[in-house]
């Protein structure tokens, strides 16, 4: 819910409780909602859309792959009730739905299954002193500290998932670095 709230507001605005007492005032309670956890999600972004008077292009999507989604929705549903869904579920601007529907067209298009041994890695870089226009990923601007940190705790996972791609006669196909 932070992840969302954040697109709004700065994190100073807004403070998240996980329980309700007496000592606070609240402006917004979400409690446990029955269905999948898009629920609250969407209580929270219409909330600060009220609030706010803004809207964000990709509605509540916080994650990395939103064209997977669009395939999980297109397995189940017809292309016009999938653009119904992400408008009025997801809250994605007709733009972006369009922008989804393009992309997994063409993806679709040029798609391959690597051979078996063949596997894609990613490397998640979780520091950024800004938001791209492009970039759905949280980020945070790093100290030299924290660098240090998150270098060591790289370097061993890379030996790590070397040992691994070795072990099972894998090889990296692609490697993507991002976010």
């Amino acid at each position: 819910m932070a992840e969302l709230a954040n697109m709004f507001l700065p994190a100073t605005d807004y403070e998240f409780l996980a329980e309700t007492d007496s000592s606070h005032s609240f402006d917004l309670i979400v409690g446990e909602t029955e269905g999948d956890g898009n629920r609250q999600k969407q209580i929270v972004y219409d909330f600060f859309t009220e609030r706010t008077g803004r809207t964000l292009d990709w509605g509540i999507l916080t994650g990395v792959r939103p064209v997977k989604l669009l395939a999980e929705l297109l397995s189940r549903q017809s292309p016009q009730e999938v653009q119904t869904t992400l408008r009025n579920e997801y809250r994605v601007s007709s733009e972006k739905v369009e922008l989804l529907l393009d992309v997994y067209k063409t993806q679709t298009s040029v798609h391959f299954d690597p051979a078996p041994p063949a596997v894609g890695l990613y490397v998640g870089i979780p520091f950024c002193p800004s938001r791209c226009l492009y970039c759905s990923f949280p980020s945070n601007v790093i100290s030299e500290e924290g660098a240090r940190h998150y270098l060591e705790a790289l370097y061993k996972e890379i030996d790590a998932v070397s040992g691994m791609l070795t072990a099972n006669g894998w090889y990296s196909e692609s490697i993507y670095i991002g976010g």
